[in-house]
């Protein structure tokens, strides 16, 4: 199942829900294009990701290139503070997302609860 994502303007932050499958690295940066592009046009810069009930379907190379274009466009410029909500069946691969983006000073965290995620942005 392709995925899908709406986007909720918050008074302190962006929500962004995504559903589906990503399957590919071009999919996985089209997404977060599209989450970039959000914070720009709504001038939010915290971010809540709900992916719960997105699945990433993408190996540990992709990860790290995904990382890798992040930069390319300019994404660390904008500050952005991200906390992500994982899906359960991927945990591990959020883990390996933190780690990737953490390592070029993103500031990007995968939390298992809306809870904790919301604690950790300050919101």
């Amino acid at each position: 199942m392709p995925y899908n994502t709406v986007f909720f303007d918050k008074q302190n932050h962006l929500l962004c829900i995504s559903e589906g499958d990503i399957t590919s690295l071009d999919e996985y940066i089209a997404w977060a294009i599209e989450v970039v592009d959000k914070c720009k046009e709504t001038g939010r810069f915290v971010v809540l990701v709900d992916n719960r009930t997105l699945v990433l379907k993408l190996t540990m190379h992709e990860i790290a290139s995904f990382a890798d274009k992040l930069e390319t466009f300019g994404a660390a410029q904008l500050k952005l503070k991200v906390a992500v909500i994982s899906c359960p069946d991927n945990l591990e691969l959020s883990k390996s997302v933190e780690t990737s983006l953490l390592d070029r000073s993103a500031d990007y965290k995968s939390f298992k609860s809306q809870k904790d995620a919301m604690e950790w942005l300050g919101v």
